[in-house]
């Protein structure tokens, strides 16, 4: 490149140290290091800030001031500081083109849009947007325009879609001129052909920039016609073949058919499982290598700097990332998301889930205790009456099930209609003032403290929100795009989310550096984590518009672009600390998420001979293997359930006695802790609340006397019917969620079968006595005593034919399954060799069986204090499948099934009263705490001293 000085400075120290030497020394011999007519390039702003700080130290130490340079990265060279009160804003490009969309005749347009959305909603045009923009920067990478690929011979194949492409580029441009303002790429593109130096710039210094846009190629050349310009490569003069005049690695030296060997060695490459086990890795070695000296770390990927973050704020190290943190991340984000949703839907699920985030109580004034306490009876609120939004939780409200619950629920009440009125004032007030309305009543009496990294970041968030909604509503009367109340809050909260949060670097023990940071690191010891391929050299995701081919022969940047660079990038970082130092290389074998991981081909970059060794090590025979056999974490600490005094209570239902049976350790939480989940997304009826539908249903049925003797199956099917629907209404409100809808007609269809069932069974001679009949209260003369309790309960229904009798349970799960199947499971000889005998029983075919449901045995015996007769008992079948609707009775319920029962009964009462809850029962139907034991066997979570301790000491 004519007028372009290239100078190599070898790999034998490291960069930025040499950068000072040759930058100072060329004013050696003065007080003053004079620097002040010289624009230095550099790769990063991160790198800029170094070079900065590096000078000044020099300076110190000659007891000398700085003439301080000006440091640029490219980008500031092709957009500098003038132009971009020019040129048209990212918020402006996204509008432009968002008007576009809107107003273009989109339909003409069939090789770009084969198939159009019904409505063009804000979130399709912003997603199509951002794809147009970010296609517009690839191509402006080398000065291109949609324009210029459609005219390319390299673009034949979809010539059309980029010819389409250019109709809409030049709408937008239209638009973007309307404004007097100038498109970025385009803006670049002037720049690039007539340079814009600082003042009194005389000399132009590019140092380690290895992937400059190609455009900056130009903007190079024409400032070499007005001043000094030399580039820097950190390599040996012997590899000049190998770069570019700017100093970029040519595929044909470093690419993937180049010869390049990097001097690392097999003890410098670590295989670890996951990004966890990387972290950890990088914890032990970071003491061995401070020992020898100064130490830094670089991260090739995210996860595993998250990682590495939390490990090291465990240990009090302070670590900052020059690259920031996604605004994503931060949990003010879940409450705007939220809040956005809450306005636009009025959903009561995106209400339940405000309440759970502190500062959204502070609308309501209250306190943390009064906070969980309204959570509380939302969930409870929720869970009963099954609201869908915010206007028919209020009509729920204002018709509690008693006045009991009118009173209980005045606190939610009074949260709802304020949440109500706060969303209205929100929709009237123009989004910018809505805004900092919102953001005045959520932290306007809360002090901050900038100097707190959380407060600080919630502060650069809300400022930020406000100054996006000031922007959208300016730059919306700009660009004429229509957006209305909800598009502009959708809008805003999409671009707070891709806000980076700057980290205050502050006083910090270690900087964990970017992949492209480290040619800049002079530490003689560098440990790098994440060097997989996925991250290193990186796999570009394939491009709807711009595929890796099409790239290349565009000259754009590219895979073979990216490999070259990172090969020639480990070559340099390796070499310089080949002589004294120590590198440190660490991959992965599973991310995060499961997914399998390969090593860096930049890490195979060795000679021949080593070739198969280097394999072998970063492809462990047993590595992968072992690795999906660990679990992702291991508990570092175990659930201590607390001591809880002894239930004082001289009754036992049979539900407890079956939670029991169930697993011993679950009954404690659930029974004794009152351990419950929460679903605040709940939707629909619960198995329990459905059954509770018919149950409803077939009480109404008996207690109407005109249907006593009724066995017409049309006028039986339409009175359980005709309750079924009021019921539905008045627990759920006269429109009804579409997810209970379907419920109700599930259940409709259900109770026009059982109808049938129950016009048959009463021909038969049957009828209802009793419905919904309690045992065991305090008005029961004849209570069934099981050991020290007596049996409480609800029989749902009795029926009586001369002086038999017929205990019926109803069953609403999806199949039908007999009661004997339910209340007994068959063991296998090995299983009931080692049962505990109190829960055996030995059935009519010989069968060694185990209790698992005590409730029609126990139900019989209660019975039986007051009836001398015969008594059935079995099961009214209304499952999913109708055809399987029937009366399923029990007949191998004798005297010894009976006597089995309440003798398993008896035991279980005893061992509750002994409060003997460990161990668990691994085996268990259905797990309600499945997830607060993460998968694994509830042994190795919980630690049962407590337990333990109580069941001995209520042996005693």
């Amino acid at each position: 490149m004519a007028g372009v000085k290239t100078n190599f400075w070898g790999w034998d120290s490291p960069l930025i140290q040499k950068a000072v030497a040759e930058l100072s020394g060329r004013t050696r011999g003065r007080h003053a290091i004079d620097l002040s007519d010289t624009l230095i390039i550099v790769p990063t702003a991160e790198s800029s800030r170094r070079l900065r700080e590096a000078l000044a130290v020099e300076a110190a130490t000659r007891d000398a001031a700085v003439m301080a340079p000006w440091v640029w990265h490219p980008e500031q060279c092709l957009l500098p500081e003038e132009d971009r009160r020019r040129t048209a804003t990212a918020t402006q490009c996204l509008l432009a083109w968002v008007r576009v969309l809107q107003e273009g005749d989109l339909a003409r347009l069939t090789k770009l849009f084969p198939s159009l959305p019904e409505r063009r909603s804000i979130r399709w045009m912003s997603g199509m947007a951002r794809t147009f923009i970010d296609l517009q920067s690839a191509l402006g990478a080398a000065g291109l325009q949609f324009a210029d690929v459609a005219a390319s011979e390299h673009a034949e194949a979809d010539r059309e879609r980029w010819v389409e492409l250019t109709v809409l580029e030049r709408a937008f441009e239209k638009v973007i001129g309307a404004m007097s303002r100038i498109p970025p790429q385009r803006m670049k593109r002037e720049r690039a052909l007539a340079p814009v130096l600082p003042p009194e710039g005389r000399r132009v210094v590019v140092i380690g920039v290895a992937d400059a846009p190609p455009l900056f190629n130009r903007w190079l050349t024409n400032a070499a016609a007005a001043c000094e310009v030399s580039v820097v490569v950190q390599a040996p003069k012997q590899a000049a073949s190998g770069f570019s005049a700017t100093g970029r690695p040519l595929g044909t030296h470093w690419g993937e058919r180049a010869d390049v060997i990097v001097p690392i060695d097999d003890a410098q490459l670590h295989i670890e499982c996951d990004p966890a086990a990387q972290a950890r890795k990088a914890e032990d070695l970071l003491p061995g290598l401070l020992v020898l000296g100064r130490t830094a770390v670089g991260v090739c990927d995210a996860e595993t700097a998250a990682h590495l973050q939390d490990l090291l704020a465990a240990e009090d190290v302070r670590a900052y990332e020059p690259g920031g943190t996604s605004a994503g991340l931060h949990a003010f984000m879940q409450l705007a998301t939220l809040w956005m949703d809450l306005v636009q839907t009025s959903s009561w699920k995106t209400f339940a889930a405000l309440l759970r985030i502190p500062e959204f109580a502070r609308l309501f004034a209250i306190s943390d205790w009064e906070a969980g306490r309204l959570l509380r009876l939302a969930d409870d609120f929720a869970d009963a009456r099954l609201p869908a939004d915010l206007d028919s939780a209020l009509t729920l409200l204002s018709h509690p099930e008693d006045d009991h619950q009118r009173t209980r629920l005045d606190a939610l009440r009074a949260a709802l209609e304020q949440t109500i009125g706060s969303v209205a004032d929100f929709k009237s007030q123009p989004l910018p003032a809505a805004i900092r309305t919102l953001m005045v009543r959520l932290y306007g009496g809360q002090p901050f403290r900038v100097t707190d990294p959380h407060e600080g970041a919630l502060m650069e968030l809300t400022t930020a929100w406000i100054q996006i909604a000031d922007a959208l509503a300016t730059d919306a009367a700009l660009t004429g795009a229509r957006l209305d109340g909800a598009d502009a809050l959708a809008l805003s909260v999409e671009l707070l989310a891709d806000k980076q949060l700057s980290d205050p670097r502050g006083d910090v023990d270690l900087v964990i550096q970017g992949w492209l940071e480290l040619l800049w690191e002079p530490a003689e010891n560098l440990v790098v984590l994440g060097c997989n391929e996925e991250s290193l050299p990186g796999i570009f995701i394939s491009h709807p518009f711009l595929p890796d081919r099409l790239r290349q022969a565009l000259g754009l940047p590219c895979q073979a672009t990216r490999y070259a660079r990172d090969a020639y990038l480990l070559k340099a970082i390796a070499s310089q600390r080949a002589a004294s130092g120590a590198l440190h290389l660490l991959c992965g074998q599973w991310s995060e998420r499961g997914d399998a991981l390969r090593p860096s081909r930049l890490l195979f970059l060795c000679e021949d001979k080593t070739l198969s060794q280097r394999v072998n090590h970063l492809f462990p025979k047993h590595g992968a293997e072992s690795a999906m056999r660990q679990p992702p974490r291991t508990w570092s600490w175990k659930l201590k359930p607390r001591a809880v005094a002894a239930t004082k209570t001289d009754t036992i239902s049979v539900s407890r006695l079956n939670a029991y049976l169930s697993c011993p350790f679950r009954f404690y939480l659930s029974r004794e802790l009152h351990m419950d989940s929460v679903d605040p997304g709940k939707a629909e009826m619960s198995p329990g609340e459905f059954g509770n539908l018919i149950h409803a249903a077939f009480k109404a049925l008996a207690d109407a006397e005109p249907m006593r003797d009724c066995v017409d199956e049309t006028k039986l099917a339409a009175f359980l019917c005709d309750v079924t629907a009021r019921e539905c209404a008045r627990l759920y409100g006269p429109c009804l969620p579409f997810p209970v809808r379907l419920q109700l007609e599930s259940a409709v269809q259900r109770l026009h079968a059982a109808a049938s069932v129950e016009a048959a069974h009463r021909a038969q001679g049957w009828r209802t006595q009793h419905a919904e009949f309690g045992i065991g209260g305090e008005d029961d003369a004849q209570p069934l005593i099981i050991g020290t309790r007596k049996l409480v309960g609800t029989i749902d229904r009795i029926d009586q034919r001369g002086d038999e009798i017929l205990i019926l349970d109803f069953k609403t799960r999806e199949t039908a399954v007999p009661p004997t199947e339910a209340h007994l499971t068959k063991l296998s000889a090995a299983k009931a060799a080692t049962a505990e005998e109190w829960l055996l029983h030995c059935n009519a075919d010989g069968k060694t069986c185990a209790w698992t449901d005590l409730q029609l045995p126990l139900y019989v015996r209660a019975w039986a204090l007051r009836h001398a007769g015969p008594i059935h008992a079995g099961y009214f079948h209304l499952p999913t499948n109708v055809q399987d609707t029937g009366i399923a009775l029990w007949d191998e319920l004798d005297d010894n099934a009976l006597q089995s029962a309440l003798s398993c009964a008896t035991q279980t009462v005893a061992r509750i009263d002994q409060r003997i809850h460990w161990p668990p029962n691994e085996d268990v139907k259905y797990d309600d705490y499945e997830s607060l034991f993460a998968g694994y066997p509830v042994e190795e979570v919980v630690d049962a001293t407590v337990l333990i301790a109580q069941q001995k000491e209520a042996a005693r």
